[in-house]
């Protein structure tokens, strides 16, 4: 079942990765405060994602989870969740943009996408066990 979930979230990427970053060329890069405000916003969220992997890095998931309690995997969870759209903030919406090459920011987008969910369910599987059943913690 989680196979066929993960199939169908790589595939819908496909169609949204495109649409997103097109949409911010298009609808968010002519709006200076918003583009200012959306730079900074992914900014910040990929420091936070890369502080995160630097602590599992250095402690594992569950050293990482023993360290930062239980808020860290629904931290964790947002995180996850919003590093590809920042991923595509970042090249678009900075003074140096790439908005031309939007179809390119895209593929990496999904690719960054991509790599979260498998990295999503890496975390989770770790903690609380496939399906939610043997890992060392229960499930939220």
């Amino acid at each position: 079942m989680q196979a066929s979930g993960i199939a169908v979230i790589l595939l819908g990427g496909m169609l949204v990765a495109p649409a997103y970053c097109f949409a911010l060329v298009r609808g968010i890069r002519p709006l200076p405060a918003l583009t200012r405000f959306g730079f900074w916003v992914a900014v910040t969220g990929l420091m936070l994602f890369a502080v995160e992997l630097a602590f599992v890095g250095m402690w594992g998931n569950l050293g990482t989870r023993a360290h930062l309690g239980p808020l860290f995997f629904r931290v964790h969870a947002g995180r996850t969740v919003c590093a590809a759209p920042a991923c595509g903030c970042v090249p678009l919406l900075g003074k140096r943009s790439l908005a031309r090459a939007w179809p390119g920011v895209a593929v990496l987008v999904w690719i960054a996408g991509a790599a979260a969910l498998f990295y999503f369910y890496r975390v989770a599987e770790t903690l609380y066990g496939i399906g939610g059943i043997g890992g060392p913690y229960l499930w939220p």
